[in-house]
């Protein structure tokens, strides 16, 4: 208790780390209320005792929610007052909105109303409260979240390198330091994107240019003096000079997939669930007070444990993912995903493909690399065989957890030929996305060696990897797709005003939008306002250079990390826009009886963005977006509502049999609202192997169709083998 309570509070700590010995920048707890009583004497007392850039701290946050960059003395009250989501009236909107009650960028709710004294006034705990303050607001005053802090941490800004290391303890009591992880960030913050959607961040473990061992001696001895039990993580920054400075000390780490503690743990040869199974029998050892009660539940629990017997497994299953498209980082996620979920099962081969001089490799990977969240960084780890000093002394240090742990001794990945894969697996699982793999290329090698896969057959996964001939074939079938224009880098090249006169007069007026032929995960979709954005377009996605300059991202408004391909062709479509207009995506699976084939579409999501389209972490960022199934078709008369769901997803199932879906796949795209009949539902895309990462729409959808996310997969896989069975 002591110890979490302490590793929560970042304020108290820094006298602690002080008086212990560790560097400490020089830092300010500085009072809430100082906000709107001293305002002026606040910015000064900062300017003459931390200085800038300073940073400001949320003492009792994590996942840098409340944590920013305070570059200038003019912006440091704006800066406090988010931190301490606490913000004056002046800023709010002028009705509820997402953005406003999203904890990483805006204040959340329930919110208390303080007038300008600082006086409590009024409790907002919802949206329709939220929405009638906004309605008449006052002029002056303050609103703040509900865990809105006491005090404030204004630290100074320490330039260097960021690291992060696991420590556990032995069944000896013994702290021993894993490899630590060198977080190499694109800004300053190693924000709450950058740690959690993958692709974002390169994270090197173990750390290659920093002091691997005197970070591991320093956490030891933080761990120890502070008295974290079982595991810890803790964060830091290595300055210019060398110093080691902790701050941010997590008790509880996150348990993510690719999380740093699973991350780490695999660099000493833990699987996750050896290494949770690890984590419960070093917590059942620790001295705890209670009631006798707990006591018997603790010591029940550690008989049950002592007896591991390893399931029987239900077959073989190969599980590729990779590849070098954009989406290679999403396939990486849904890949570890699934090897997950199929483990407690199945005997799982984790297979990385990636692509080397054309040819398509095979890689079966280790534990180190599965849990890595940036496919380039697997990638770059291909075909090397040394092992770090750093994870060779901490594997001996930690020796004597192989008398009941199976740690894991390969640390290299191992190619493997597609003729020696149907030696080893008897079902292949595709979780790739883009190309190759969601095109056709892939299945078609898996069929030359005899092997079933997942989803649909080649030609189908050819025909919906292309966008605009998905179009062309839905509309011969009769079925409705937005208007639309297929331009190719010649034409371009040599007529760019000739192109851009045909797509005005075959879509009409702008806005339009422009995507690639061929990508998904929302790269390189653009909304086109006008002429001059449609050049601009154009000439970045058909550029020679396969690099964006400075000023051609800053014209594409490319975020800093965000892909945006060069390609031979590109789609242009008009933008569906209006009222009446409702973004939904749809899964779908088949179920094959025989040589029957038939169609369930899940009940249709509607997908809730912040712009004009889904953002990349809208889709797959823990808490960055939000999908609302069942869709609000007709909010307000909710017998029409659900007519109008049971035609839409007997809409997507009429799409699926056209096109020859087979297993699974996900249908995107736009109902359009009328006031009176059906409504329309109009196709965006089809994705012949959606995305599997744990918070997936597909997965949401199954669920609310009885589906657990072990059983869908085991559907799919079921239906790969009778489409075998069929053909």
């Amino acid at each position: 208790i002591g110890g979490s309570a302490w590793g929560m509070d970042k304020a108290s700590q820094r006298d602690w780390l002080a008086a212990h010995g560790f560097a400490v920048p020089a830092y300010r707890v500085i009072r809430k209320s100082l906000l709107w009583e001293s305002p002026e004497e606040l910015v000064e007392e900062i300017a003459q005792t931390i200085g800038f850039p300073c940073v400001v701290k949320h003492p009792l946050q994590g996942s840098t929610i409340g944590v920013r960059v305070c570059e200038s003395p003019e912006r440091f009250l704006e800066v406090a007052f988010r931190c301490a989501f606490l913000w004056p009236v002046r800023w709010l909107p002028s009705e509820p909105t997402g953005a406003l009650v999203d904890l990483v960028h805006g204040i959340g709710l329930p919110l208390l109303y303080r007038d300008a004294a600082g006086v409590a006034r009024q409790l907002l705990t919802d949206w329709d409260e939220l929405a009638y303050f906004l309605a008449h607001r006052p002029h002056q005053g303050f609103v703040e979240a509900w865990d809105s802090p006491e005090n404030l941490l204004v630290e100074a800004f320490i330039p260097g390198e960021e690291f992060s290391v696991i420590v556990i303890e032995t069944p000896t009591g013994e702290k021993v330091a894993l490899p630590p992880t060198h977080i190499r960030k694109g800004e300053r913050i190693y924000d709450y994107r950058a740690k959690y959607l993958s692709g974002t961040t390169s994270k090197v473990t173990p750390a290659q240019s920093l002091p691997n061992r005197e970070i591991q001696r320093a956490a030891e001895r933080l761990a120890s003096s502070a008295n974290l039990q079982v595991c810890a993580r803790l964060d830091g920054i290595v300055d210019q000079e060398g110093r080691i400075y902790f701050n941010d000390p997590n008790t509880t780490s996150g348990l993510l997939p690719a999380s740093l503690l699973f991350h780490q743990a695999a660099e000493v040869g833990f699987t996750p669930k050896d290494f949770l199974t690890y984590l419960i029998d070093t917590s059942l050892r620790q001295v705890r007070t209670g009631p006798m009660r707990g006591f018997l539940r603790r010591h029940r629990l550690a008989f049950h444990l002592s007896s591991r017997e390893k399931a029987p497994s239900r077959g073989r299953i190969a599980v590729i993912f990779g590849g070098i498209s954009t989406e290679r980082h999403i396939s990486l996620e849904s890949g570890r995903n699934v090897v997950e979920k199929l483990s407690s099962q199945y005997e799982v081969l984790p297979l990385f493909l990636w692509v080397r001089e054309g040819r398509l490799e095979l890689w079966e990977l280790p534990p180190r690399l599965l849990f890595k969240d940036n496919a380039d960084d697997v990638a770059a780890a291909l075909g090397k065989h040394a092992i770090p000093t750093v994870t060779q002394e901490t594997r001996a240090r930690i020796a004597s957890l192989r008398r009941v742990y199976p740690l894991i001794d390969a640390y290299e990945a191992r190619f493997l030929t597609w003729d020696e894969l149907k030696d080893r697996v008897d079902f292949v699982f595709l979780a790739l996305h883009g190309r190759p793999g969601e095109d056709g290329t892939v299945q078609k090698l898996v069929e030359e060696i005899g092997l079933p896969y997942n989803g649909s057959p080649p030609s189908v996964c050819a025909l919906a990897m292309d966008k605009e001939a998905t179009h062309r074939y839905l509309e011969q079938k009769g079925f409705r797709v937005p208007p639309h224009y297929r331009v190719l880098r010649r034409a371009w090249e040599a007529h760019p005003a000739e192109c851009i006169r045909e797509i005005e007069e075959k879509l009409g007026s702008y806005p339009l939008v422009g995507k690639p032929v061929d990508e998904g995960c929302s790269s390189g979709v653009r909304l086109l306002p006008d002429r001059e954005a449609l050049y601009r377009y154009l000439s970045g996605i058909f550029r020679k250079d396969p690099f964006l300059s400075p000023e051609m991202r800053e014209a594409l408004g490319l975020m800093p990390d965000e892909p945006f391909p060069a390609k031979e062709e590109a789609l242009i479509e008009q933008y569906l826009r209006g009222p009446e207009w409702l973004e939904v995506t749809v899964g779908v699976i088949t179920h094959t009886e025989r040589e029957r084939i038939r169609y369930q579409a899940f009940l249709p999501s509607e997908t809730v963005k912040g712009g004009d389209f889904l953002r990349l972490e809208e889709k797959f960022l823990a808490g960055a977006g939000q999908n609302v199934t069942p869709a609000r078709l007709y909010p307000q008369d909710p017998e029409r509502n659900e007519r109008a769901l049971q035609w839409i997803q007997r809409s997507v199932e009429a799409i699926a049999e056209a096109v020859g879906v087979h297993g699974y796949a996900r249908i995107d795209g736009f109902v359009r609202l009328l006031e009176e009949g059906d409504p329309e539902f109009w196709t965006l895309e089809i994705n012949a192997l959606p995305g599997l990462t744990p918070a997936t729409v597909f997965f949401h959808q199954a669920a609310l169709a009885g589906y657990t996310p072990f059983s869908i997969l085991e559907h799919i896989i079921e239906e790969g083998r009778r489409r075998r069975e069929l053909a």
